[in-house]
């Protein structure tokens, strides 16, 4: 154990050393670059080395961690399909309990209205039939009273700990319909992304002959050494 541990600070101390003389170099002339290009070889050799040391118990513990994530998905597979069921279950019983109970709403005002109308008409016809013809007084009974009975309201149902909220998201039907509105500013631009994917793989097949409108092709060199 002491020898491993010896061993990782020298390696350490190494990956430490090369750095600060990496940062020391200016490559001014061709044979700075040279230079440069030695040290970029040794910096390649240096983290295969790395890689072969550290490799095995990163597999090791990789290995171990996907073990374990399929366990647990193994174990919870089951019941995450039940709780998103029971889940759908409950909301769609709310959401109709709660329907019915503004379809009992609605029903109720148009009932509460009819009644309302029907009072109006009949206290317009006891007063017509109330006004005096050639003389003679008519008494005319007043009109009942229209008597508006409310429906038994629908109970939407409770339970402890248990509570509905909204969820709202957004579903583009319609891009071209929202890239007109970003156009005509009605929209703010963030309401649309590009799509990098896509146009990082066109700018890699086309490179400079790119011609995308409000795009420009950019390539940025890299570096590559072979040991």
């Amino acid at each position: 154990m002491t020898t491993a541990v010896v061993s990782l600070d020298v390696i350490r101390q190494e990956g430490q050393g090369l750095l600060a003389e990496i940062e020391a170099i200016a490559i001014c002339d061709a044979e700075s670059f040279a230079v440069a290009d030695d040290y970029l070889t040794a910096v390649k050799t240096y983290r295969k080395r790395v890689a072969e040391i550290t490799g095995p118990t990163i597999k090791a513990a990789q290995a171990s961690l996907a073990a374990a994530r399929a366990q647990h998905a193994a174990l919870d597979e089951a019941a995450e399909a039940a709780e998103k069921a029971l889940k759908k279950k409950l909301t769609d019983y709310d959401a109709e309990q709660r329907r019915l109970a503004a379809e009992a709403a609605r029903a109720a005002q148009v009932e509460r209205e009819r009644l309302e109308r029907e009072q109006r008409a009949a206290e317009r016809a006891a007063a017509l039939a109330a006004t005096p013809t050639a003389g003679v007084a008519v008494v005319v009974p007043p009109a009942p009273a229209a008597v508006f009975v409310p429906p038994a309201p629908v109970e939407v149902p409770r339970a402890s700990g248990l509570s509905f909220r909204d969820n709202w998201s957004a579903e583009v039907v319609d891009l071209m319909a929202l890239a007109r509105a970003v156009v005509e500013g009605t929209v703010p631009i963030d309401a649309i992304a590009p799509g990098m994917t896509w146009l990082n793989a066109s700018a890699r097949t086309l490179k400079s002959t790119l011609a995308i409108p409000g795009v420009r092709a950019v390539n940025t060199p890299v570096a590559s050494k072979r040991v």
